[in-house]
């Protein structure tokens, strides 16, 4: 056959078409299509539809009807409105446009693109190139090793990427990613957003939506504007920036770090390496054995650490320190400060801030300018050095040296027992 133009209107109708050129318009007749190399444009309106492609170019506009096409290497584009459509492709070119029908597609390594407005759509690729466009309807995604980029409106959308490279943007839909060990960036402004990702590496921006982050040991890097996030780090490289959402992290061994403005802000960190940077907000950090920076502007902080190394700087906020075994510095302007020291090193500057130390048999030194300062030793060596502040010091058996410079101002109240 050359040029074939073939018109059913309620009929049964089957079309073989080799290498030649062929338009089939379809009312509500079933009809199968059979194209090999040829060039194939198919219009359906509300008729039972299969067509079958094979490295021809395809062109197939369905209205409501029921719609399977399948595509072996050939060039294929599918307009669905409201019907329903499955789509088999192997490795040809294709793109799908539906409105509110029921889409799946399943895709090969064939380059894919599919946008669906507010339609059931169930998409799977394993190695070809795939791009979604999804606007509030239902989206299921399951991507193996091939490029995938998913740009969600309002719809729900759920997404797993095993090693390929995955880019999804979410509005205000609720969204799920499992990635494996692929890349992935994940952009999600006020849905509901919930990422597992194993060892890939992982870029995630949410605004103001709900947010959940499980990560194993891949790279990962979050941007929170003033959304709710938690984050869960196993061994992973970490780079959390929050701005004035609530903030939780659990890191375990991975290296963690965390700058936050205004928002709340909890970190549980096991051994990892951590540096936080806390502005305004309120801030509580639990470290047990890993390397731990923190520096507070004005927010309110809480940090306990158990045998690791830590930096604290707090400039006008509210700090309380405890620390067990571990080595430990303080930096503290005008905040108000309370420090537990159990027997690990310590060494605390205080400007014009509040501040209260209890040292056990921990190595201590403490630099007080003009704030007031009490002191509490028991049997550790501590070094006291007041400019002008008030001054409260009680040592018990402990190596106790204090230079107070304005003992009028200063007020210094030494009391020594001997056990």
């Amino acid at each position: 056959m050359d040029d074939v133009c073939v018109l059913n209107d309620s009929g049964s109708l089957d079309v073989l078409n080799d290498s030649g050129s062929l338009d089939v318009l379809n009312d509500s007749g079933s009809l199968d299509v059979l194209n090999d190399s040829g060039s194939l444009d198919v219009l359906n309106d509300s008729g039972s539809l299969d067509v079958l492609n094979d490295s021809g170019s395809l062109d197939v506009l369905n209205d409501s009807g029921s719609l399977d096409v399948l595509s072996d290497s050939g060039s294929l584009d599918v307009l669905n409105d409201s019907g329903s459509l499955e789509v088999l492709n192997e490795l040809g070119s294709l793109y799908v446009l539906s409105d509110s029908g029921s889409l799946d597609v399943l895709n090969d390594s064939g380059s894919l693109d599919v946008l669906n407005d507010s339609g059931s759509l169930d998409v799977l690729s394993d190695s070809g190139s795939l791009d979604v466009l999804n606007d509030s309807g239902s989206v299921d995604v399951l991507n193996d090793s091939g490029s995938l980029d998913v740009l969600s409106d309002s719809g729900s959308l759920d997404v797993l990427n095993d090693s390929g490279s995955l880019d999804v943007l979410n509005d205000s839909g609720s969204l799920d990613v499992l990635s494996d060990s692929g890349s992935l960036d994940v952009l999600s402004d006020s849905g509901s957003l919930d990422v597992l990702n194993d060892s890939g590496s992982l870029d995630v921006l949410n605004d103001s939506g709900s947010l959940d982050v499980l990560n194993d040991s891949g790279s990962l890097d979050v941007l929170n504007d003033s959304g709710s996030l938690d984050v869960l780090n196993d061994s992973g490289s970490l780079d959390v920036l929050n701005d004035s959402g609530s903030l939780d992290v659990l890191n375990d061994s991975g290296s963690l770090d965390v700058l936050s403005d205004s928002g709340s802000l909890d970190v549980l960190n096991d051994s990892g390496s951590l540096d936080v940077l806390n502005d305004s907000g309120s801030l509580d950090v639990l470290n047990d054995s890993g390397s731990l920076d923190v520096l507070n502007d004005s927010g309110s902080l809480d940090v306990l650490n158990d045998s690791g190394s830590l930096d604290v700087l707090s400039d006008s906020g509210s700090l309380d320190v405890l620390n067990d075994s571990g080595s430990l510095d303080v930096l503290n302007d005008s905040g108000s400060l309370d420090v537990l020291n159990d027997s690990g090193s310590l060494d605390v500057l205080n400007d014009s801030g509040s501040l209260d130390v209890l040292s056990d048999s921990g190595s201590l030194d403490v630099l007080n300018d003009s704030g007031s300062l009490d002191v509490l030793n028991d049997s550790g060596s501590l070094d006291v050095l007041n400019d002008s502040g008030s001054l409260d010091v009680l040592s018990d058996s402990g190596s106790l040296d204090v230079l107070s410079d304005l003992w009028g101002v200063a007020a210094v109240l030494l009391i020594f027992f001997t056990k």
